[in-house]
């Protein structure tokens, strides 16, 4: 992530996720403007939800995964909002042109981000995305 632009990284491996949620408000100083979980795990998504500042929004983009249950005010004593992401909620005119403008000036390294894979090698894609190998397998069907 730091290698990408991030400007703080945490490492929560092994940790508790309540000790993980203490660190992101210290390094930010009131909490994340904004989450974003990946995995669909509910005591991830209520700790992202718990990392936020005043009016932050955490957002889900995943479908898998049990039923999150939230303490009501977790979100009410900061305004807080969790949903759902389809597609980003992006304008595509918008955003496609402003990657392309940041994949040219260096800024968007997509080829770090994306491995292709043909399909045979399902098994190796989701083993280097779980390990972080990759970030994004993308599986490739014929020749």
């Amino acid at each position: 992530a730091r290698e990408l632009g991030a400007t703080h990284a945490i490492d929560t491996t092994g940790r508790d996720l309540a000790d993980v949620t203490a660190e992101v408000t210290k390094v930010t100083g009131n909490g994340a403007d904004v989450a974003l979980d990946t995995t669909g795990n509910p005591a991830v998504i209520l700790a992202a939800v718990s990392a936020l500042a005043t009016h932050g929004t955490a957002s889900v983009i995943t479908s898998s995964g049990p039923p999150v249950t939230l303490p009501p005010g977790v979100l009410l004593l900061k305004g807080r909002k969790l949903r759902g992401s389809m597609g980003g909620h992006i304008n595509p005119a918008v955003f496609i042109p402003r990657l392309l403008d940041l994949h040219a000036r260096g800024r968007f390294p997509v080829e770090r981000l994306v491995k292709n894979y043909p399909f045979a090698q399902v098994n190796t894609a989701i083993a280097d995305s779980l390990s972080g190998a990759t970030i994004k397998p993308v599986l490739t069907f014929g020749k």
